[in-house]
């Protein structure tokens, strides 16, 4: 399954092939195809910033918000958006008294009070009230309805629990994803910058991975058809770096003058025999 960074970059792979085809078909409608791909593109580059520690944790923090925080804040106000649109759209009349007029009488004021769009429809509705989610609506935007009454009325209650109730919530919920997201950065930046590095390299040709390719392949079982299963495998030696320095050792590999070596500086080693023939069977850790 992909991720949401690789579907995101396969949604833009497609409006750019689709932009090519209906190109190449003498269709216009590459020119919409080609608008998305411009913008999906441009939107994608923030993928490639999650190597970065102090870029990469914005990139998280837009992914996270839009997954979790926006995708349920669309659910709850596309309800009261079509609630309150198809409650609205039942209060609004048409204006048909230029349409019953004589032709004599058609003047240019005429001509442009029908060329006005009817909000007795669910789709001019929707975008009036959409207007009021972001605080650009008029409550006078038509004057063809009944119960005017009840008409303000429905309008106040949608400012008060989309403009003010819902997108208050949606700020509060994604400054907690952001507080939740800035206690973990760092850990979050690795595993990000990891399956990014990981991306690039499956991304290479299999001329290329044998060169760059690190580590041992080992045997470490068999397949499920009764095949020896093998897999590149790094060594990693595990080091409890709160007491390292406790169990450290003589190097054996240059000891150089290992007769006034000091391990801590609470102890040192003495130059006796029997100093030295004690710490033979010493544990030799080594360090990198």
């Amino acid at each position: 399954m992909l991720g949401p960074c690789l579907s995101f970059s396969f949604v833009h792979s497609l409006f750019l092939l689709s932009s090519v085809v209906l190109y190449f078909c003498g269709q216009e409608l590459y020119v919409a195809s080609m608008v998305f791909s411009l913008a999906l593109g441009w939107a994608n580059m923030l993928y490639y910033t999650r190597g970065f520690q102090q870029m990469g944790i914005y990139s998280v923090m837009i992914e996270k918000m839009i997954l979790r925080d926006l995708c349920r804040f669309m659910f709850v106000y596309l309800v009261f958006l079509l609630g309150f649109s198809t409650a609205v759209v039942t209060l609004i009349e048409d204006d048909y008294e230029g349409q019953e007029n004589d032709s004599s009488l058609c003047t240019r004021s005429g001509q442009l009070k029908r060329g006005r769009p009817s909000y007795n429809s669910l789709y001019y509705t929707c975008l009036e009230l959409f207007k009021f989610t972001i605080g650009m609506g008029d409550l006078e935007f038509t004057e063809n309805y009944r119960f005017k009454s009840v008409f303000v009325i429905l309008l106040v209650l949608y400012v008060i629990l989309t403009y003010i109730l819902l997108l208050n919530m949606l700020i509060a919920l994604m400054g907690e994803t952001v507080n939740k997201i800035a206690q973990e950065s760092k850990s979050i930046w690795k595993l990000q910058r990891a399956i990014t590095i990981l991306n690039i390299e499956n991304s290479y040709l299999n001329c290329m991975i044998s060169s760059f390719r690190s580590g041992k392949r080992v045997l470490v079982g068999s397949t499920p058809d009764d095949k020896d299963d093998y897999r590149w495998c790094f060594r990693v030696d595990e080091v409890n770096w709160s007491t390292w320095n406790t169990n450290l050792g003589i190097i054996n590999e240059e000891p150089g003058y290992s007769m006034g070596l000091k391990r801590n500086s609470s102890f040192s080693f003495k130059s006796s025999r029997g100093e030295e023939s004690r710490h033979e069977n010493t544990l030799v850790l080594p360090i990198f």
